[in-house]
């Protein structure tokens, strides 16, 4: 619609009246001043946005049969409502936007000579979208950061009639405002539901608790990395270890008295003296063929009654090192049993025979793939008379000889739900591929497993429980009203990606108090919703929210065309005359579909996903992941310039990594290896793709 010009005056044809109304206007918006009310054109009501200010404003002489709408006290109806537009709004979403609402009300009622009945309607219209908007995490702070996203969303709190009726009048409210275009948004059929029929209903999914939250799910996610870190560094002692290796640190049994420099240096180094005794200790118990026992004849255990004689001696007495050494110990072997508490370290530790690292690879594998414990632990070893991982993905045509970045395997195990316990298991299968972190844990669990077993997981279901304990009283996890968890509920989890931003948080974490320190720091830190986690949880990082997101721009992207304009291609589909950049393939790069002039060929490379002669094969989405974090990045760190150079960027990226898991038949498996290969590329500082420039445009050149 055209902006009317200022002071403009605009006629109201009524019976009553052929009065001609003076609408003077604000430049921007053709809004009227504030006024805490507004009269109908006919002079048939008045409408208040704030309580009257005196008992004279609710009179008419010369309109005997005015109404007065919300006139508070002054009501001449008792059952009228107490909501005032601004006075009550502004309670909820600040005076500026309830200003506006009232403004944009006021016009509606000049321009339209609203009838009566329509005043109490839209009222309540606006008053719902006021208490939704309260609701938010981060609500609006001005009118002009109200976006389409704000009202869609809305509108998705309602039956479809309903929500069809409330955007509606907010349609005819936004008439004339440019920056937010209701048209675009379409309202969503309500589904009829169909009972189930009782056999198939799934009882436990109705009693399961509700999943845990973002900030619980991160401070279990740190615990399992750390705890599978800590684990592979263990491993590689127990296989490096030997007199050589620890040098002027080895010490011989019949060395450990009182007065030996190499025990006095390594009772005073404190953590460092602490973690050569522990080597040692290793090195005796690699020694012993793997003989855990620590009796009264096992070299071990001669070791550790040494170690405690010593220290009860005249010189270190008063210090008792051996005690302190026990207690950095028994921070390593924590106990994996609730009986031994406390007491006793799980010295299988020492040798990776105990749950400690297989636990954590159990929760961060039901963690990534969205599985239950029970389906977890009926993963097979064996697959077809080979080991699980020579399972490859052959409906992929994936075989030994594929390049091992494409190479992905099949897991296969069973799942039980509700009603069926009682017929056959149903089978299920989990692509992963190998380049993925959990295919990494999954191998490095092999090699402290017998390769004779049955299943991956070696682990009961009943003792999964235990151990669910006996972590929660080792690593302290809290949740939201800082209450401390007394176990894990593995039925809570939820299928989450973890971001190279958690995985900062861990790098270099020497011990487990410090990660509690850390962790803490972050939880508190009053920047921690919008920084720490959301990169974590938000950006893409999530499979779930990754989903939420694309949904939650689909209206915005509806109006501006950011939108995925190429092809998703099978990778046998591939043309050989096609020029390969860094996000796609080219058809013809002489020939862009965008509106921008090029030379011999198009080489703004950033928008080859706006562009229709772009095609999109799996080998693309880890790059095309890598672009949506550094695009995450730079929204972080300038987003007023983002928005102006690289927001369409990014919403067409989000698209076509959505439009890739809809179109290709292993779409969702191949986007979600993606996301983990570039968290894993950002850990590692491994750049994927050139930064991008100021401009939004890459200096990426061909790779033909």
């Amino acid at each position: 619609m055209a902006k009317k010009k200022a002071n403009k005056k605009i006629t109201n044809i009524a019976k009553s009246s052929n009065k001609v109304i003076s609408l003077p206007v604000v430049e921007r918006y053709n809004l009227s001043p504030y006024k805490h009310y507004v009269d109908s054109p006919t002079n048939s009501y008045r409408l208040f946005f704030e309580h009257p200010k005196s008992k004279d404003e609710v009179n008419s002489d010369k309109h005997s049969k005015k109404s007065f709408f919300y006139a508070g006290q002054y009501s001449r109806r008792v059952a009228q409502g107490k909501f005032w537009i601004v006075e009550s709004g502004k309670e909820l979403v600040g005076e500026e936007i309830a200003k506006k609402f009232a403004q944009l009300l006021t016009k509606k009622i000049l321009v339209s000579n609203l009838a009566k009945g329509s005043i109490k309607k839209f009222q309540s219209v606006i008053k719902s979208f006021f208490v939704y908007l309260s609701s938010q995490p981060s609500p609006p702070a001005s009118f002009t950061e109200l976006n389409i996203n704000h009202f869609s969303r809305w509108c998705d709190t309602f039956p479809s009639k309903k929500a069809a009726s409330y955007l509606g009048h907010m349609k005819t409210l936004f008439e004339g405002i440019p920056f937010i275009n209701l048209k675009s948004i379409r309202i969503r059929k309500d589904e009829i539901v169909q009972p189930a029929p009782l056999r198939d209903i799934n009882f436990d999914e109705l009693v399961r608790p509700a999943d845990y939250s973002d900030v619980e799910l991160i401070q279990i996610l740190s615990y399992v990395f750390y705890e599978i870190e800590r684990s592979r560094e263990q491993f590689e002692l127990l296989e490096n270890v030997s007199p050589e290796v620890l040098g002027q640190d080895y010490l011989q049994l019949h060395e450990i008295k009182s007065l030996n420099p190499t025990l006095t240096r390594l009772f005073n180094s404190g953590e460092d003296g602490h973690r050569a005794l522990m080597a040692n200790l290793t090195l005796l118990f690699k020694h012993n063929n793997n003989d855990i026992r620590i009796g009264s004849y096992a070299i071990p255990s001669l070791f550790q009654k040494k170690l405690n004689s010593v220290s009860k001696t005249k010189i270190w007495k008063h210090l008792d090192p051996y005690e302190k050494y026990m207690s950095f110990l028994l921070s390593q072997c924590w106990p994996t049993s609730t009986v031994a508490k406390g007491i006793t370290p799980n010295y299988k530790w020492l040798t990776l025979q105990s749950y400690h690292h297989e636990f954590a690879i159990l929760i961060y594998f039901m963690i990534t793939t969205g599985v239950n414990l029970e389906a977890a632990l009926s993963l097979e070893w064996m697959v077809n008379g080979k080991p699980w991982y020579k399972n490859f993905d052959i409906q992929m045509g994936i075989t030994e000889d594929t390049a091992p970045r494409d190479q992905s395997i099949v897991l296969v195990g069973r799942k039980i739900k509700g009603q069926a316990r009682k017929r056959a298991a149903k089978p299920i299968s989990i692509p992963v591929s190998v380049t993925s972190p959990i295919y990494s844990y999954l191998k490095f669990l092999d090699k402290t497993r017998s390769p004779e077993r049955k299943f991956i997981f070696t682990i009961g279901e009943s003792y999964a429980h235990r151990l669910c304990v006996s972590f929660c009283s080792h690593y302290p996890i809290f949740n939201n009203t800082g209450e401390k968890l007394s176990s894990l509920q593995t039925q809570r989890f939820r299928k989450t990606f973890v971001g190279h931003e958690l995985l900062k948080l861990l790098k270099d974490v020497k011990n487990a108090d410090e990660l509690v320190s850390r962790l803490k720091t972050a939880l508190n830190h009053e920047q921690f919703d919008t920084t720490f986690f959301s990169y974590i949880m938000k950006s893409g990082l999530s499979n779930l929210t990754m989903d939420s997101a694309i949904v939650a721009l689909t209206t915005d992207m509806l109006e501006k065309m950011m939108t995925f304009q190429g092809q998703i291609k099978l990778d046998n589909e591939r043309e050989a005359g096609a020029t390969q950049v860094f996000l796609c393939d080219c058809s013809d790069p002489s020939k862009p579909s965008h509106n921008l002039a090029v030379a011999d060929q198009c080489k703004t490379y950033d928008l080859c996903l706006g562009c229709k002669r772009s095609e999109v094969y799996a080998e693309h989405l880890p790059a095309i992941c890598y672009r949506i974090f550094q695009y995450e990045q730079q929204r972080k760190s300038d987003p007023d310039i983002f928005k102006a150079t690289l927001d369409d960027r990014l919403h067409t990226a989000l698209d076509t990594v959505n439009q890739f898991k809809i179109r290709h038949p292993k779409g969702k498996e191949l986007v979600e290896h993606a996301y983990a290969t570039a968290n894993l590329a950002l850990k590692d500082n491994i750049p994927l793709l050139p930064p991008i420039l100021q401009s939004g445009v890459s200096s990426c050149k061909s790779l033909k």
